[in-house]
């Protein structure tokens, strides 16, 4: 779990510092972090992390890439 928890402070800090960090990369990262949401050790880092990435994105694009097409079929 530490390591997740690193993992994800690391991939916080290359979002705030690194300009090449895009959506690209959240998009590939987002699916994993809502997944540990549920976990209640990983729950505060991935939220946390996932807040730096909509300041950077929107928050319109972390909710699309979290939820994904799922959501837009049942409504």
């Amino acid at each position: 779990m530490k390591v997740s928890a690193k993992l994800y402070g690391i991939l916080a800090v290359l979002a705030e510092g690194c300009p090449t960090f895009g959506r690209s990369c959240v998009a590939l990262s987002v699916p994993h972090l809502t997944e540990k949401l549920g976990d209640l050790k990983l729950k505060k880092p991935a939220g946390d992390t996932l807040i730096v990435f909509a300041e950077k994105t929107s928050l319109q694009f972390v909710f699309v890439q979290g939820t994904g097409p799922y959501f837009y079929l049942c409504s």
